[in-house]
């Protein structure tokens, strides 16, 4: 309901009738400020909010702004910006020393006479040897136990354990949080199995390449395209995705069958060569002017 002319104070007009919406325009609390730092953080912002994750990582004062209301300056004294070529070379130096202080026993596998491998590292993918549990359960205490120092911690939930031919099925644990024992996991895009060899690994990136092509079917279909330019494409984009990380495989001749059919079978399609049309394996890959991919793989 409205209020009526009649009803208004002296003074009062008919659209200020309504009471003013008082608006708090003093500077940030301790607690606003927590509260903005930790929504950035977790790339939930607010649209209003017009400060960007980079500026929470640069080395220089920074103020808030939020609801038109400006913060006091304060300095950042941590961490890098975005995109900063220091980010990863500063990261690799704490993992290396990380790595070197939890690695100085002889807790890993036999690699040589005199040889003992521990771990396997890629930046902050980490894969760590043992031939005993009690060894295993160790490092992961000692990694844990040195990664604080940094500020880094284990994600256990990205975590697993993978066992083979092991007669003790005692879990492994970080700082009393179980950690995931599983029959295989990927590590650095590769299918690790604990039956061993690479069937598995060939089977997914076979799944991958197929997606990989069905992606492209629009560029398979159009008649804007040549021949020659779609296979460019189908070897630039189908057969590096299909042969990633292939240096490490250890096929078996059904293997090189299953991915010379997957070759053979695109080409024929990319190519226009349906039934009940055929032609020999020979005279397609003469048309294609490629070779079979097991040739491909014995290369590499």
């Amino acid at each position: 309901m409205g209020c009526e002319e009649t009803d208004l104070p002296e003074g009062c007009q008919l659209g200020d009738c309504k009471d003013p919406i008082e608006m708090d325009t003093g500077p940030f609390t301790i607690l606003e400020l927590r509260q903005v730092i930790s929504l950035l953080k977790n790339g939930k912002a607010p649209d209003v909010d017009n400060i960007s994750a980079e500026m929470l990582k640069a080395s220089s004062p920074i103020a808030l702004d939020q609801l038109l209301r400006t913060s006091d300056w304060f300095p950042v004294e941590t961490g890098v910006k975005q995109g900063c070529v220091m980010s990863g070379f500063l990261f690799n130096i704490i993992i290396d020393w990380v790595m070197r202080n939890i690695t100085n026993a002889r807790r890993g596998l036999w690699w040589k006479f005199t040889t003992v491998l521990e771990d396997l590292d890629y930046a902050h993918d980490i894969a760590l040897l043992s031939s005993r549990h009690k060894d295993l359960q160790e490092t992961f205490s000692r990694l844990h136990h040195v990664s604080r120092y940094t500020g880094l911690c284990i994600n256990t939930t990205k975590t697993k354990v993978l066992r083979t031919n092991a007669k003790v099925t005692n879990t492994i644990s970080i700082d009393g949080l179980e950690v995931e024992d599983v029959n295989s996991f990927i590590y650095l895009g590769a299918m690790v199995h604990g039956a061993g060899g690479s069937r598995e690994d060939i089977s997914g990136r076979l799944s991958i390449g197929r997606k990989a092509y069905a992606t492209l079917n629009p560029v398979w279909r159009s008649r804007t395209y040549s021949k020659h330019t779609k296979l460019r494409i189908f070897k630039s984009c189908v057969i590096s995705t299909l042969l990633y990380g292939a240096e490490m495989w250890r096929v078996t001749s059904t293997d090189m069958e299953r991915l010379d059919v997957f070759h053979r079978k695109r080409l024929r399609r990319i190519l226009g060569i349906f039934w009940p049309y055929t032609i020999s394996n020979r005279e397609l890959y003469e048309r294609a002017r490629e070779g079979p991919v097991s040739e491909t793989l014995k290369v590499r």
